[in-house]
């Protein structure tokens, strides 16, 4: 639970920082679409995707495979609720 908070909290930093230091939305469709078919100028956007990918190896690196729980009823309305807010 402390490691999702502390993740969350990173994630937020992250696109609050983006969006006001270059007025953008961390939004991953546009940032993505910006890296794979928009001109070089900003390299930015490529570097982004390079490390979402990057960070996924760390964490497999650093942390381990992860073995999915078993969950139940609140556990599932919190991760809809999150992945609703999220959205």
């Amino acid at each position: 639970m402390v490691l999702a908070i502390i993740g969350g909290t990173l994630i937020g930093l992250s696109a609050v920082w983006l969006y006001l230091s270059l007025g953008r939305v961390a939004g991953i469709s546009g940032i993505a679409a910006s890296a794979l078919l928009k001109s070089r100028e900003n390299l930015w956007p490529l570097l982004f995707i390079v490390g979402l990918g990057i960070g996924g190896w760390l964490a497999y690196a650093l942390l381990g495979p992860r073995t999915p729980e078993a969950l139940d009823l609140p556990q599932v309305m919190t991760y809809l609720l999150g992945g609703l807010l999220v959205g």
